[in-house]
């Protein structure tokens, strides 16, 4: 019997009865009943089933044969075919000339469910063993070269091939949204990463979930144009897929795009880079909740981030008085205003709303201590990245 059909055989005779007015059993290819209209049947010794495996055709059994052997009842038995093996045996018990009409049909039955069965058996094997090796491939910084062989041969993964990961982070575990949907677990997860492939056009992809809260898809470029369209199309994609998945009642999400990887080998890089832009949304409050390293609004964040602990606190030490103020939010508000709106004291007052004689009194106060030239473009610009930074260390800290 293939495996896993005997631990289903029960819930077919369930299925099977709600169509058959005959009660059945099913029997294994060792002749023992392994689903019964009656379940106390299950488990005990078929006699005939050995007959009916080796004519491989349906058997009747009626009164006279019946005394034959024990364990039996009356009716028709059908062998029970999977691919081109025969797997087990179906009886349908009642008087053989009325269950014989019926064998053909509950015998395709029985064989199409099981086929089902099988499938889904082996589309969850799929999906286990390839979040594995996902996991494998972007968790570890270094990659057995056996390993990773053997499981892209046997999941038909290319080694050397350009990719970026991308990731979907969800808000919630998966077991929520299925609770909230009343989708049982692993269908959920077939349609959300389903939905993934279909609005990033990838087809033949591979998307997973790597644990029950984060998405990865293995989005492939066969050329560099290939790779500029996707980026092209990045930002309406993700809209569009975050409308989709409020479908499934997962109303946030966050979706960003790591950096390109020659090979497997290299792939958890990609990974760690889509993972460091969804922290870096976070850390800086973004509003959007899609990225990747083409969007000007990540790259002005990463300056912040990329600098060194080093750096920054000698940046501290010497804007230690300035910060230390009374009304060093008020000079800080007015500065970074100041430089948004292009270095023009006039338009920065306006939309400060103070008088331009007041802005221009606390630049000047902002240039006695810090000994920067507030007409400097370089000058403002060291301040203004100090003050983005430090001013968001700050409130992360109050937090």
């Amino acid at each position: 019997m293939i495996e896993g059909l005997v631990q289903s055989a029960q819930k077919v005779v369930k299925a099977v009865s709600e169509i058959s007015p005959f009660p059945i059993s099913l029997t294994d290819e060792q002749g023992i009943i392994i689903g019964d209209t009656n379940s106390n049947r299950i488990g005990s010794i078929h006699p005939p089933s050995e007959y009916v495996l080796e004519v491989k055709r349906p058997v009747l059994f009626d009164q006279h044969m019946i005394q034959q052997y024990e364990n039996v009842l009356p009716g028709i038995a059908v062998p029970l075919n999977f691919g081109y093996k025969t797997v087990g045996v179906l009886g349908i018990i009642g008087d053989p000339k009325n269950v014989e009409p019926y064998a053909l049909l509950l015998k395709n039955y029985v064989e199409m469910l099981w086929k089902e069965i099988y499938q889904s058996q082996q589309d969850s094997l799929y999906s286990h063993t390839l979040e594995r090796f996902t996991q494998y491939v972007l968790l570890n910084n270094e990659l057995d070269e056996g390993q990773t062989e053997q499981y892209s041969n046997d999941l038909n993964v290319a080694i050397n091939k350009k990719r970026i990961c991308m990731i979907v982070t969800l808000n919630h575990p998966i077991i929520y949204y299925a609770e909230q949907t009343l989708i049982p677990i692993d269908q959920m997860k077939q349609k959300i990463t389903h939905l993934v492939k279909e609005v990033f056009h990838s087809k033949n992809d591979l998307c997973t979930f790597i644990n029950y809260e984060k998405i990865v898809l293995w989005k492939s470029f066969l050329s560099k144009k290939h790779y500029e369209q996707f980026i092209d199309r990045f930002d309406s994609n993700a809209i569009k897929l975050q409308h989709c998945l409020k479908d499934l009642h997962i109303h946030h999400s966050h979706i960003a795009a790591g950096t390109i990887s020659e090979s497997l080998y290299t792939l958890h890089q990609s990974y760690q880079d889509a993972e460091r832009l969804i922290r870096l949304a976070h850390k800086y409050q973004l509003t959007q909740s899609y990225y990747h390293y083409h969007s000007w609004e990540i790259l002005s964040k990463l300056i912040l981030d990329d600098i060194s602990d080093t750096t920054w606190n000698y940046f501290e030490d010497y804007f230690y008085d300035f910060v230390k103020l009374d009304d060093f939010k008020d000079l800080a508000e007015c500065f970074l205003s100041y430089c948004d709106h292009q270095m023009n004291v006039s338009r920065a007052a306006q939309d400060l709303y103070i008088h331009r004689n007041t802005l221009s009194y606390r630049l000047n106060k902002i240039e006695k201590m810090t000994s920067i030239h507030v007409n400097n473009f370089y000058d403002c610009s060291t301040l203004y990245i100090f003050l983005k930074y430090y001013l968001n260390k700050t409130c992360l800290q109050n937090f």
